[in-house]
């Protein structure tokens, strides 16, 4: 990366200061009476908004001539590296020349020829060379954010060349990682006896001991950036800063949230995680929920450097406990920041504690927007690329997915577009958009009879000029069509980063969409966390509704990210969720989970993704349902033991609308061998951890019976700790048991019909690992029997053009025939199946659209 001089004369000089915020536009005063005396009417000023004042703050420092404004000198100007300059060039009043470095991540190499009549006085930190012909090469090297006295006396200039490198190794062997206060912070954390405390009691002891508390589990060292053994990819460690040594307001005044929380304050930095903050930037559009995320931090736990973040992951809430050590270059967060206000950290905090929670800072530079939403909020999301990228070229396909979006987004369903990264991002980045970043639909405007469909989108990065396309502001289209011009209201002058595209240029700058179903209404959050014994799940759901109630039923199995490849969950499971209800003395299992949490399916989908969702609704009834988590034979071994959690997303409470209690089936329950129906009269009881939480609430945790505080389990209390429960599942009585000769002599009618496991094996063979490393990785294996005896399968769409396992073409679901793994008689254990069609694909709802590698 460079930038030639010559004696071209340089672009106008300009002032290095800052300009101060324009003041805001005065109202239009309103018509006046004619009247025989003038009279002069004084317009009261509209005062702004909180939020209008800071998006107003945030513009006018995006539009300064720096973009970090750690200029040390004022003078004239002339800018490198155009449109933002990056390296620059200030002559002062006395006639000295600096040199300024506005980046995080170059070195700029500085070289300046002038003629011999000039008279100069280089400084020390500059190398001079005379050339044969009498030339004077002077040279320095400029590192980030320093201003750097190049030369002072009469120039006669000829050249000026200026060149961008890498950081190199000497700039980082001369970083002080950690400063000296810090270093005393540390060591007097260490002098305490944390070898015997989790992070609480150790927060709890420098609070006793009026000591600033540090993290010893996430230390300003090489392994909080990147750990050898456990990441891809290497990132030098910069100075480790505590805001009370950057931040420029007092240190009583420093927190995670100062003012109105905005989504054009968050600025990414230098880390390449462009998923993750754009993840920020769309959870700052709603302030509450930000400020909820550190809520149970205190205002003395704040002032020793200590706060709280509350993320989901691996389905369950947890408060991750971080110190306020932050990554820096020459006095300014070099990751995730608040740009206009340096005293306040939530961006910053909340990326330091997604990098605690997976590891290193390294280990969170890759991946999707829509996952780290589903961490920072619990709700499930659904990702698709493909169908978007096929809506591109078929008009049938473009309505049905413009009616699917704007329905999500009428059912305050944030819904995101992401651009894609390289070549392919070229006419995005032409218009204003950001290269790998993911933005906001806010709404969609159809016009049918101009065949014109316009996206209402939300730019938080260039808030000013947020979109330079064909419906821009000042555009002709907004005067060709008035009457587009009526329905949409745009409003430019706010420069509140709101643009329209027309769908034919959306489909060509993004390359994908994804949604996540964020519910309106309050929502309270069950979660019960269980275990696969191989296949066989130790929890189950007994649910017994006492009114109707909708719910989204989930299932999270540990994420890969973060973990050393030679752990067993470095590869997601083939995972499913299935609901059973009772027909009869038995129970029938109606719904099953696919990729897309609105359209479950009815046969058994086994989805390789982190989580699994679907929509259910419990209907009024005095007989049980059950939620029975699943996982295919190719996720898990013999002997393997695999934790999971079920979550249950309601916008009211349950408590008196659903008795829930924890259960378990037979490992040799028919519903473990891809049955669709199955009997059982009575199920034990079973004691599991589980929690709650209530929208902008923490997570209260419990331990017992069932999803109620009456069904607490305490080992004092009074109930014998032993003690063993079990539920009535149906009323009737148990049949005698039949062996498999009395069925076949006595004729009696055929059970039910039944999917063998072993066919399921022989014909649905995983036969590649899974790969991928980032997306939702949502992969589903559809077993389908027989369309005329149980419910079929409903196709969903595949999103993935290239499936990540092998699976053998489908067979057409034969008549009713005997059939298992080897040739032995018919009925031989007095049961008919059906052979199991594998699906010939396996759904993706999303590729990677963001690397960031």
């Amino acid at each position: 990366m460079g930038c030639g001089g010559s004696k071209v004369k340089p672009q106008p000089p300009q002032a290095a200061a800052p300009p101060p915020p324009k003041p805001p536009t005065p109202p239009p005063k309103s018509p006046s009476v004619p009247s025989e005396a003038s009279v002069v009417e004084e317009v009261e000023e509209v005062p702004l908004t909180p939020g209008a004042a800071r998006l107003q703050n945030v513009i006018a420092v995006k539009e300064t001539g720096f973009v970090y404004n750690k200029c040390t000198v004022t003078g004239e100007v002339t800018s490198f590296f155009p449109p933002k300059g990056q390296c620059f060039r200030i002559i002062d009043e006395e006639g000295r020349w600096f040199f300024y470095n506005d980046t995080m991540n170059y070195e700029m190499c500085v070289q300046v020829v002038i003629a011999p009549e000039s008279y100069v006085e280089h400084c020390e930190a500059t190398t001079v060379n005379t050339k044969e012909n009498g030339e004077t090469v002077i040279s320095a090297v400029v590192y980030p954010l320093e201003t750097l006295e190049f030369l002072s006396g009469s120039v006669v200039l000829n050249t000026v060349d200026v060149y961008a490198h890498p950081l190199s190794q000497q700039y980082y062997n001369h970083l002080q990682i950690i400063s000296e206060e810090g270093k005393k912070d540390v060591e007097a954390v260490m002098a305490l006896p944390w070898e015997e405390v989790d992070d609480e009691e150790l927060l709890k002891l420098c609070s006793d001991s009026l000591v600033r508390y540090a993290d010893i589990n996430f230390l300003p060292s090489n392994s909080m950036f990147s750990r050898l053994d456990g990441d891809g990819r290497f990132i030098q460690p910069v100075e480790v800063r505590r805001p009370s040594e950057f931040a420029q307001c007092d240190e009583e005044n420093i927190d995670a949230v100062r003012g109105v929380v905005l989504s054009s304050c968050v600025e990414a930095g230098t880390l390449g995680d462009s998923w993750f903050v754009s993840a920020l930037s769309l959870l700052a559009t709603d302030e509450e929920r930000v400020k909820a995320m550190f809520a149970s931090t205190t205002p003395a736990e704040k002032q020793t450097g200590a706060y709280r973040v509350l993320l989901n992951k691996d389905g369950w809430w947890k408060n991750i406990l971080v110190d306020d050590f932050l990554p820096t270059v020459g006095g300014v967060p070099c990751y995730a920041r608040c740009i206009d206000d340096s005293g306040e950290l939530w961006p910053s905090l909340l990326q330091k504690a997604y990098a605690k929670l997976y590891g290193s800072y390294a280990s969170i530079t890759g991946g999707d927007t829509l996952l780290a939403l589903q961490n920072f909020t619990g709700a499930p999301v659904y990702r698709f690329d493909k169908t978007w990228r096929d809506a591109a070229t078929d008009e049938e396909k473009k309505n049905a997915l413009i009616q699917k979006i704007t329905g999500y987004v009428e059912a305050h369903n944030p819904v995101i577009l992401s651009v894609p990264t390289g070549r392919k991002a070229a006419t995005a980045v032409a218009n204003g958009l950001r290269e790998g970043y993911s933005y906001a639909l806010l709404s969609v405007h159809n016009f049918p009879e101009e065949n014109i469909t316009l996206l209402k989108m939300f730019n938080p990065w260039e808030p000013a000029m947020p979109w330079s396309g064909q419906w821009r502001e000042g555009s002709d289209k907004w005067t060709e069509h008035s009457e587009i011009q009526s329905s949409c209201e745009p409003c430019f002058e706010a420069h509140d980063g709101i643009f329209f595209i027309e769908w034919s240029e959306a489909v060509e700058v993004f390359n994908g969409c994804g949604v996540l179903y964020l519910d309106e209404k309050p929502v309270y959050d069950y979660r019960v966390a269980g275990e696969f014994d191989n296949e066989h799940p130790n929890l189950v759901l007994m649910i017994r509704a006492k009114e109707t109630v909708e719910v989204v039923l989930t299932l999270s199995q540990r994420d890969k990210r973060g973990l050393p490849l030679e752990s067993p969950d470095v590869k997601l499971s083939p995972v499913l969720l299935c609901v059973s209800r009772a027909e009869g003395n038995k129970q029938f299992v109606y719904q099953c989970s696919s990729s897309d949490p609105e359209t479950p399916a009815e046969g058994f989908n086994f989805v390789v993704g982190r989580d699994v969702a679907m929509k259910c609704t419990f209907e009024a009834s005095e007989t049980p349902y059950f939620v029975i988590p699943r996982i295919h034979r190719g996720g898990t071994c013999e002997g393997r033991r695999k934790g999971f959690v079920i979550g249950i997303r309601s916008s009211t409470p349950l408590d008196e609308k659903l008795d829930i209690h924890f259960t378990t089936l037979e490992p040799t329950c028919r519903v473990f061998r891809n049955c669709v129906t199955f009997t059982s009269y009575r199920v034990p009881g079973a004691v599991r951890e589980w929690q709650v939480k209530a929208a902008d609430a923490e997570p209260t945790p419990f331990w017992g019976w069932g999803l109620s505080p009456a069904e607490v389990y305490y080992e004092n209390n009074e109930e014998d700790p032993e003690a063993i429960r079990e539920y009535i599942v149906t009323e009737a009585e148990e049949p005698v048991s039949l062996n498999v000769e009395t069925i076949l002599n006595d004729d009696q009618p055929q059970m039910d019909k039944e999917v063998s496991q072993a066919a399921h094996e022989e014909s649905c063979e995983l036969t590649e690992e899974l790969e991928a490393e980032e997306g939702p990785e949502a992969e589903e294996i559809a077993t389908k029997p027989a369309a005329e005896e149980v419910p079929v399968v409903e196709e969903t769409q595949a999103d993935e053009p290239e499936p990540a396992m092998d699976v053998p073409q489908p067979q057409a679901p034969p008549s009713l025939q005997n059939h298992g793994n080897d040739n032995s008689e018919s009925s031989e254990d007095g049961l008919e199946r059906f052979r199991v069609a594998a699906s010939d694909a396996f759904e993706i709802p999303g590729d990677e659209t963001d690397s960031d590698e």
